[in-house]
């Protein structure tokens, strides 16, 4: 079973990319890892992963959660990547903080993670 690494940051793009993630994991028989990276708390990281958790649950597709504290979202998120094991990453176009005036532009995670990345990445438009 492989895995796919699907990055939440809570926001809505993040989920968009989840149930998207989901139908590739059906598909192949593979495992989600819903990964959240946050500065400084593991607590809050947690947190960012609920609603993430219920989607996963509801859709009753194998998953695992993952937290990675106190790294740039980029090194952390192509670091779970580059795994062997891992498929391909499935993620948003743009994050949390991003400026959602830039229409269908990449964020700078998004952009970061080309360069770093060894596996396939699937953006994922949001449309509101």
């Amino acid at each position: 079973m492989s895995a796919i690494i699907v990055p939440i940051d809570g926001s809505p793009q993040s989920i968009k990319a989840l149930r998207f993630a989901i139908t590739i994991a059906r598909a192949f028989g593979d495992e989600l890892v819903l990964l959240s990276v946050h500065g400084s708390s593991q607590i809050l990281g947690e947190n960012m992963l609920r609603e993430a958790v219920e989607v996963a649950k509801e859709e009753a597709v194998p998953y695992r959660t993952k937290v990675r504290v106190g790294g740039n979202p980029t090194i952390e998120i192509s670091f779970e990547a580059n795994d062997p094991g891992v498929r391909c990453v499935v993620m948003g176009l743009r994050g949390s903080g991003s400026d959602s005036a830039s229409g269908k532009t990449l964020g700078s995670v998004s952009q970061g993670l080309l360069q770093l990345a060894k596996c396939p990445i699937m953006f994922v438009p949001y449309d509101g």
